[in-house]
């Protein structure tokens, strides 16, 4: 299912499977038992290798400014852009939408980042929407990266540098506005962005209720789950050991909206995603919600 794309690889999966292979289970012909030195050492080298096939996972940046730093283009004022980076997909905020897409990233330093699924506004002043452009082409354009310090470089091709990241600020789950970025399209098996001209949003209140609107009422919704809690995929060896976040029923006025069209299909899509919701994990500015089985329904990104 494409939707278990988000788990990828588990290090700690990985290890399991390793042990079974140098312990001899499922062999056909019995092998010595290997020391627990050679065991671990063996599995030491086997997650190392497979960190090394995701360098930048698990990791979110806030974009400090453009371009080399003898000539930087800096940020406008009250404006923020950042990335993120899951097993296989990065996500963040241009400034004016968010984003969704496949990457590549070798231990070498070599990255690409496809071009992504983002949200459909058209933000003003003209600057902003400028702005968020220029991000948006120079991810595109990107095809290696370096640390720095506590930084992250960002290049083209002949070591021109485009972006120049810091590490991403905190973002707390309580008290923060959760803006609805993509939800997950079951029959289609692909992440699919907000409509134009719509808002979901979702509020945590340290109470147990949570509130919002679903792009066209307003509602609450009672949660249970432990929200100061930030673990991320790979240090699980499955969902099951995520922070567990359920919600109750939805309570709106349920009042019919013309416009955007389709706002109906999707807020009650989204009023259905959230009873079915067992498990969180925040990364930086997003936070993902996934079901009892693991797959990931809803991607809601912090409002900047």
């Amino acid at each position: 299912m494409a939707q278990h794309a988000w788990r990828s690889i588990s290090l700690t999966i990985a290890v399991a499977v390793l042990l079974a292979l140098v312990t001899g289970c499922g062999g056909a012909e019995p092998q010595p038992t290997p020391a627990p030195a050679e065991v671990q050492a063996t599995a030491g080298a086997a997650v190392d290798e497979i960190a090394a096939s995701y360098p930048l996972v698990s990791t979110a940046w806030d974009l400090d400014f453009f371009g080399p730093p003898d000539q930087p283009l800096a940020m406008l004022p009250d404006t923020r852009a950042t990335v993120l980076f899951f097993w296989d997909r990065y996500a963040g905020f241009d400034g004016c939408n968010f984003f969704l897409g496949v990457y590549t990233a070798t231990s070498e330093g070599e990255l690409r980042m496809m071009t992504p699924s983002r949200t459909p506004n058209i933000c003003s002043p003209v600057e902003l929407y400028d702005q968020s452009l220029l991000y948006d082409s120079s991810m595109q354009n990107v095809t290696a990266y370096r640390i720095e310090g506590e930084q992250l470089i960002a290049d083209t091709v002949n070591d021109q540098r485009l972006l120049t990241y810091n590490p991403a600020k905190p973002v707390p789950v309580p008290g923060t506005e959760w803006v609805l970025g993509f939800w997950w399209n079951a029959e289609r098996e692909e992440w699919r962005p907000v409509l134009a001209l719509s808002e979901t949003s979702i509020t945590f209140a340290e109470d147990g209720q949570a509130s919002g609107s679903g792009g066209c009422n307003n509602y609450t919704v009672p949660y249970e789950g432990d929200l100061q809690i930030e673990k991320v995929m790979e240090a699980t060896d499955t969902y099951a050991e995520l922070p567990t976040l359920t919600f109750g029923p939805v309570a709106a006025q349920f009042v019919a909206c013309a416009e955007p069209e389709g706002i109906m299909d999707q807020e009650q899509g989204y009023f259905t995603a959230l009873s079915s919701v067992a498990y969180y994990f925040k990364l930086g500015g997003m936070l993902m919600m996934l079901d009892a089985q693991g797959a990931p329904v809803l991607l809601l990104g912090a409002r900047n």
